[in-house]
């Protein structure tokens, strides 16, 4: 990466590894938040279920204020909802509030990646955003890392409450590294200006957008209960169903950076689409077997769920800008959030659900390698249809 592009790099990267925290703050630490509340399992999967519900219904706004105003803007407003809407979840005194504040925080963070991806397209030229996609998208899975690796064990000192409250360092730090390495944003436009998407984008937006639906509601769903499925049917402490986060951040950080170079390269997406998937299809297939064959081979499957599933996003990303090109990708990349969360809001409550009426995981991470491979088959047909 440039030099000049290293400030730019650093911010935005901050930036997607405080959306990793986030989303993996109350999953590394929901043995102490359902044990406080008295929540079951459908109960804790629609706490989740409103964090991304709440991303996903702001996203589309997000990303044409992105448009409209300008990256820089959008992403500094990020940094000050997630300060907030932190220190609301950790002072909540019952289980409602701590609902009504993570869908707050998450209306606040629906500007990550069309702020992000607009800041790239704006400010990096064509042949060398791959690298700085993918590695602004790891950024999520070692804030991944770091909830897993981190989190437990301040909660262990200071309750699950003080655990989330250290996060708040994150977006101050964010905002004050933005304001000072990267440039203004041009003169403001209005919403009306944002121009919008081409007839001739609009198919393999669709292709990609159905796909990027299916991925999200089985990642959000797998991700949101593997450290509780740990805990639960495996027998593993809360430090040690927290490194099982720590495993699929770790592989993903890489896969992420890998992905993302070698789809810009490629200039195709199908083709990296039907193989994540089908692989993610296979490490869910591997956890649900470790109930009876092991705990190892949870390992196993966390680190490959890592490999492919969670690296997808940085594939989108990529797609995205690609697709649309830089005067709409704010829009594009707030429709991708929509599509992708809302979707996996649905995910975890299913889960739950699915969990708590059978009593056991198995027809839960069933629903979740057929939703894989319904996924691999559409990229597949697509893959061919671009042929």
């Amino acid at each position: 990466m440039k030099r000049s592009n290293l400030g730019l790099g650093a911010a935005v990267t901050l930036a997607m590894i405080l959306g990793g925290l986030l989303r993996a703050a109350l999953p590394v630490l929901s043995t102490q938040v359902r044990a406080e509340f008295g929540l079951s399992r459908t109960g804790f999967g629609l706490v989740l279920t409103g964090y991304l519900a709440a991303i996903a219904l702001s996203a589309p706004l997000a990303g044409r204020l992105a448009d409209a105003f300008g990256g820089r803007r959008a992403l500094l407003a990020r940094f000050a909802a997630a300060a907030l809407g932190i220190l609301l979840i950790a002072t909540a005194p019952n289980a409602w509030l701590v609902g009504v504040a993570v869908a707050f925080t998450g209306a606040g963070m629906a500007a990550g990646n069309p702020a992000t991806n607009k800041l790239i397209a704006d400010l990096v030229p064509e042949g060398r955003r791959g690298t700085l996609l993918g590695v602004k998208q790891s950024g999520g899975q070692f804030g991944v890392l770091l909830a897993g690796a981190i989190l437990p064990a301040l909660a262990g000192v200071w309750s699950w409450r003080g655990a989330v409250a250290v996060v708040v360092i994150v977006p101050v730090s964010g905002a004050l590294l933005l304001a000072a390495a990267v440039p203004r944003d041009p003169e403001r436009r209005t919403l009306r200006s944002v121009p919008s998407l081409d007839r001739r984008q609009r198919g393999p937006l669709v292709r990609f957008f159905v796909v990027t639906g299916l991925m999200g509601a089985a990642i959000q769903s797998v991700f949101g209960f593997l450290p509780l499925y740990a805990s639960e049917a495996l027998g593993f402490s809360l430090a040690s169903a927290g490194l099982v986060a720590v495993v699929v951040a770790a592989t993903s950080t890489i896969g992420r950076v890998v992905w993302a170079r070698a789809t810009e390269r490629a200039g195709r997406v199908a083709s990296p689409a039907t193989a994540l998937a089908a692989t993610a299809a296979l490490a869910v297939a591997l956890v649900a077997l470790a109930e009876g064959a092991g705990g190892w081979l949870l390992w196993v499957g966390a680190a490959l769920l890592g490999a492919s599933a969670e690296s997808w996003n940085a594939v989108a990303n990529v797609a995205v800008i690609r697709i649309i090109g830089p005067s709409a990708t704010g829009r594009a990349s707030g429709l991708m959030m929509f599509v992708t969360l809302a979707a996996g809001a649905v995910g975890p409550y299913a889960f739950g659900a699915l969990a708590d009426t059978t009593g056991s995981y198995t027809t839960s991470w069933l629903a979740a390698i057929a939703t894989y491979l319904i996924a691999a088959a559409v990229a597949l047909r697509w893959r061919v249809a671009s042929r």
